[in-house]
């Protein structure tokens, strides 16, 4: 079965749907921005974070260009908000439809291999105390290279 978009097509079609409107109310009197509510599923889309700089802002701004940016992002959460439930809704029903076109088993296969998948990637986020373990042996592994030349030299 062919795909007719990629994952790709689809973020450019969000970006151009948010220029779009961005650039159409960019001629409204600005609105106060509300507190954003956190995702209750991490496969949504994440809500807007209106008090952080584009990439590579905070190295060349002052604190006045700082405050300005923060209150135009304000202004434009509750919109960019709105969009992207408006996206997720969309999304959550082509998901649907593209389910339905799978038998019941094989929905029940892509849910195991969608788990197996989940659980490789949780397993390969390596814990605290992996990362502790790790640690260990890495510095045991170094402490037995910088004994081995005195090893050499006693002999």
């Amino acid at each position: 079965m062919k795909r007719v978009f990629s994952f790709g097509g689809y973020v450019g079609l969000v970006l151009a749907v948010v220029v779009a409107s961005s650039l159409r109310a960019a001629d409204k009197p600005a609105k106060d921005a509300k507190a954003m509510p956190a995702a209750k599923d991490p496969l949504e889309i994440q809500p807007v974070l209106p008090k952080r700089l584009p990439d590579h802002y905070a190295a060349v701004i002052d604190d006045a260009q700082r405050d300005e940016i923060y209150a135009i992002q304000a202004r434009y959460a509750p919109e960019i908000e709105k969009l992207q439930a408006q996206l997720s809704a969309v999304m959550g029903r082509r998901n649907a439809e593209i389910r339905a076109v799978l038998t019941p088993e094989q929905q029940i296969k892509v849910d195991a291999l969608t788990d197996e998948a989940a659980k490789k990637q949780q397993d390969a986020q390596p814990s605290a105390n992996k990362a502790d373990a790790n640690a260990r042996v890495i510095d045991a592994m170094n402490l037995k290279s910088l004994d081995a030349p005195k090893a050499k030299q006693a002999k």
